[in-house]
């Protein structure tokens, strides 16, 4: 007698990552951290095996919500990309390019790891934004939850910045 077992394999968790960075005078130092401490981020992530979407926003209300372009060297995966996805490829999430120069980062991490290049120059918001921060409404924003529809009472897709366009998925779990 044969038997034959079958089992479904649960495909991988979707999960969308909206940043927040904070652009006023004062963050240049944060921004460098999280810059240098996401491979511990991405590391897990990888591991992990999710199928992700990372995006970033500033508080700066002149952006508008509308999630940072990638401007870098060219990557597989990311043209003037507007968030990280597994097309973004990733050979060594652990490497560690602490100490190293900005060019010598940016070599390392174009090699072993370019989804963390994409990453630490989306990072790299600056410090010329508003010291007016509003986080929460630039979260809203790019969401497209800064409008509600009177007739609804639910946020507004239509108020998605265009540039956000795929972001959000209606499967995936959000985080901010």
């Amino acid at each position: 007698v044969d038997q034959v077992d079958v089992f479904d394999q649960k495909a991988a968790a979707q999960v969308d990552i909206l940043w927040i960075i904070d652009n006023s005078e004062s963050m240049a130092a944060e921004q460098f951290k999280i810059a240098s401490r996401f491979n511990q981020f991405f590391n897990q992530l990888i591991t992990s095996q999710v199928d992700y979407h990372i995006g970033i926003v500033t508080s700066d209300d002149a952006e508008m919500g509308v999630l940072r372009a990638y401007d870098g060297a060219d990557v597989a995966g990311c043209a003037s990309c507007r968030f990280i996805d597994n097309t973004v490829p990733c050979t060594d999430p652990g490497v560690d390019v602490s100490g190293m120069s900005d060019a010598e980062a940016e070599a390392a991490l174009l090699a072993s790891c370019p989804a963390q290049l994409v990453f630490r120059k989306m990072v790299s918001v600056g410090v010329d934004g508003s010291s007016l921060e509003e986080g929460f409404e630039q979260a809203a924003r790019a969401l497209g939850a800064y409008q509600i529809d009177p007739a609804t009472s639910l946020p507004d897709p239509a108020t998605v910045p265009s540039e956000n366009a795929g972001f959000v998925r209606e499967a995936a779990s959000l985080y901010i």
